[in-house]
């Protein structure tokens, strides 16, 4: 799983991704400095570049257990 939050959200704040995160092994948290709630259009560049990366280096059998949960 891949988690992404800006660390300057006040609606969803980083601890309730660092929170999602801990429940789930294996999974990516990043936090998006001088970010706040428009994710997309503050870090879009940044958070295509993460979901390409997290899809190229994961498994595909973690993939497919994931689907599976």
């Amino acid at each position: 799983m891949l988690v992404i939050t800006c660390l300057l959200d006040r609606v969803a704040v980083p601890e309730s991704a660092l929170n999602i995160a801990k429940e789930r092994p294996k999974t990516w948290l990043v936090g998006l400095p001088l970010c706040g709630h428009n994710m997309l259009n503050e870090k879009g560049n940044d958070i295509k570049r993460l979901m390409v990366e997290f899809i190229l280096n994961t498994p595909s059998d973690e993939v497919k257990s994931a689907k599976l949960k």
